[in-house]
């Protein structure tokens, strides 16, 4: 019988728009302990929804300690202010996904993390 792969964790994530915004994993095997993930690259990027081509944001993901398992994974706030929200007050979030990707030093591609993005019309950013 075929292994079924579990799928990814699923966080929502709230951005006010025209804020910086970044956020921590550590990247732990299955006893708990962190992996040393040296020569690993991620990627995270946001879009409407799975099947569009448009990426409407991505991070720069970086590794500041990487023998301890650590990424951070940072949107500036030139990114956040340029994605589009119809509210008009910060209780109306507009809705779209993201997912992170580890890619290991073989290359190999693996969705760690995903869900929801939501995002706070900003005022004072314009």
């Amino acid at each position: 019988m075929a292994k079924r792969k579990l799928s990814p964790p699923t966080h929502e994530l709230v951005v006010n728009q025209g804020d910086d915004f970044s956020f921590q994993l550590v990247i732990k095997d299955a006893q708990k302990e962190p992996v040393d993930i040296t020569g690993f690259s991620y990627v995270c990027k946001v879009r409407e929804n799975a099947e569009s081509e448009t990426v409407l944001a991505e991070a720069e993901c970086t590794t500041p300690e990487p023998q301890h398992g650590l990424v951070e994974v940072s949107f500036t706030h030139e990114v956040t202010s340029q994605i589009d929200t119809d509210g008009s007050y910060y209780g109306e979030l507009a809705s779209y996904y993201y997912d992170v990707v580890q890619i290991n030093a073989s290359g190999k591609h693996e969705r760690i993390l995903q869900g929801p993005f939501l995002v706070s019309p900003g005022i004072s950013y314009h």
